[in-house]
């Protein structure tokens, strides 16, 4: 399940499915920041489950 404070997250359980996407590519685009450690996992888990329930590619 995605962070329940992820935006895209919110707009998708609200049916914008293209300001969900515009939120996740975003999120995409910053996750090289992240470390390897287990939150970083948790967060890039997250993001990947999330972009296959909006039908994207991982």
């Amino acid at each position: 399940m995605a962070s329940p404070c992820c935006p895209s997250e919110w707009y998708r359980k609200l049916g914008d499915l293209g300001r969900a996407r515009e939120h996740l590519q975003q999120a995409r685009a910053g996750i090289g920041a992240l470390g390897d450690d287990e939150c970083g996992q948790l967060i890039k888990g997250g993001l990947e489950r999330l972009a296959e329930q909006l039908g994207e590619i991982v």
